[in-house]
C-alpha cells in the first residue's frame, strides 16, 4: 500500500492507495482523538460493544417497541467514549457516571472532580464554614493552602448552590452529603472560571 501525505494545518491526511485496483483511502492522523482515522474507528468498535453491553445505564440506549435502535444507541454511547478518552479515563467508567435529562447528557459532580484532578495535576483545597446539615454551610475552594494569596478562588453554599426535585423540595443528596455535594459544585465551579477547556461542554446534574 502506497502512501503520499498531504500536510495539513494541525493534521496529517495521508492517501492510501492499496493494490490489486482497490480505491484510495483517505488516513487522517491527528492529536484530536475524533479526528485521527484510526481512534475514530477504535471509539466506534468501543461505542457499538457499550451500546449492547447489558450492565451499561439503560439512558444510554434507544429502545422502540422492545427493539434496541442500533444506530442512535451507538451514538450515544459514542458521545460517552469521545468524552472518556479526552480525558484519558476508561469509557466505561464514565458511562456510569452518566444520565440524561431534558433531551441532554450530563456528568456527575464526582466524575467531573476527578477529570480535573487527572487532566490538570491540581490539588485544590475546600474548607468549610457554617452550621453543618444547614442551609447556611458554606465552601471555600482554591488551589493553594490557607493563608496563601491566591487569585483563583470560588465560595458557594448550601442556600445558593443545592438543586430541587420536581416536586420543588430540596435535593435529598443535599441534605444527606451536603458537604460532598458543596465539594463537587465547588470543583465544577472553580473549573468553569479559571480552567474552562477541561469541562467545555460537559453539563452536570444541577446546571440541567
Amino acid at each position: 500500500m502506497a502512501e503520499q501525505s498531504q500536510p495539513v494545518t494541525g493534521t496529517e491526511v495521508v492517501v492510501a492507495t492499496p493494490g490489486n485496483g482497490r480505491r484510495a483511502e483517505l488516513i487522517v492522523r491527528d492529536s484530536l482523538p475524533i479526528l485521527d482515522t484510526a481512534k475514530f474507528q477504535q471509539m466506534q468498535s468501543i461505542a457499538r460493544l457499550m451500546a449492547f453491553a447489558s450492565l451499561v445505564p439503560e439512558h444510554l440506549k434507544v429502545i422502540r417497541n422492545g427493539i434496541i435502535d442500533v444506530d442512535q444507541s451507538i451514538a450515544n454511547c459514542f458521545l460517552v467514549v469521545n468524552q472518556a478518552v479526552n480525558w484519558g479515563m476508561d469509557p466505561f467508567a464514565v458511562a456510569q457516571e452518566t444520565f440524561v435529562q431534558h433531551g441532554k447528557i450530563g456528568y456527575s459532580g464526582k466524575l467531573i472532580a476527578a477529570a480535573l484532578q487527572k487532566q490538570l495535576g491540581i490539588k485544590l483545597y475546600y474548607y468549610f464554614s457554617g452550621v453543618e446539615n444547614s442551609l447556611g454551610r458554606s465552601i471555600l475552594v482554591r488551589d493553594k493552602k490557607l493563608p496563601e494569596e491566591t487569585e483563583r478562588e470560588v465560595k458557594g453554599d448550601v442556600k445558593n448552590w443545592h438543586t430541587t426535585t420536581k416536586g420543588g423540595s430540596i435535593n435529598p443528596m443535599w441534605t444527606k452529603q451536603p458537604d460532598d455535594q458543596l465539594i463537587y459544585r465547588g470543583t465544577r465551579q472553580w473549573a468553569r472560571r479559571f480552567e474552562p477547556g477541561v469541562i467545555l461542554g460537559v453539563v452536570s446534574d444541577d446546571e440541567l
